[in-house]
């Protein structure tokens, strides 16, 4: 009997290696579920399977050029293994080392899908490798409040948005009207407000834009803002 007591001890050791996380694979949470993503380390990163986590995403990845692409709800990102930068749209999202390629298969860091998913779907990712666990979730927003005052001084009309916190804006010009579009939401104070002032007719929010509307199609602005108006 002593004989086989090293036999029984090495089948119960490699039942419980067996069972054991695999070191090649992390856990990929989503609001639908968690699901395995094969995983690779490059220069000190973990890099992940573009093709599983785009799979479970519900996107999907193909052959571009020399690289990849990835797509989900109308948007595209390309990579490649030559270079830390993707493209999505005109934007560059950096990555800290670049994609790998092992049979086939992209590999590629979690910043790649924090820049896509950001742009593409309005997620966030997280990554913590303690628990081997790649967390996609829907973005966190501020919203920032608005207020609004018009005045005319001395023949020139001011318009004054003051936003609650800092927030990038555009300003597009538009056929006698003037939109302010700000990228996060906002809470406006009002739907529409009219003026009596002999340039602005209206301001109307809807949405993330606030729309200046002009009472003459030759009245033209200059827009600017102060860096620094927070305590």
């Amino acid at each position: 009997m002593k004989r086989f007591i090293p036999l029984l001890v090495l089948a119960a050791a490699s039942i419980l290696f067996a069972q054991a996380p695999s070191p090649n694979q992390a856990t990929l949470r989503m609001a639908s579920g968690d699901h395995p993503v094969t995983i690779t380390g490059a220069e000190g990163q973990t890099l992940f399977a573009a093709d599983e986590v785009m799979t479970a995403l519900g996107g999907a990845l193909g052959p571009e050029g020399n690289g990849f692409q990835v797509s989900l709800n109308n948007a595209a990102a390309v990579f490649g293994p030559d270079s830390r930068y993707a493209v999505i749209r005109d934007e560059l999202i950096e990555m800290p080392v670049t994609p790998v390629v092992l049979d086939g298969r992209p590999f590629v860091p979690w910043q790649f899908f924090q820049g896509f998913l950001s742009k593409a779907a309005d997620l966030d990712v997280v990554w913590d490798p303690a628990a081997r666990l790649l967390t996609v979730r829907p973005a966190q927003h501020l919203i920032v409040s608005v207020q609004l005052s018009v005045a005319n001084i001395q023949g020139i009309s001011k318009v004054v948005a003051t936003l609650s916190a800092p927030v990038d804006y555009a300003v597009i010009k538009q056929p006698q009207a003037y939109v302010i579009r700000f990228k996060s939401p906002i809470r406006a104070p009002f739907p529409e407000q009219t003026y009596d002032d002999p340039y602005v007719a209206k301001a109307t929010f809807n949405g993330n834009d606030l729309r200046l509307d002009l009472k003459s199609p030759d009245v033209a602005a200059d827009a600017y803002k102060l860096d620094n108006p927070y305590p």
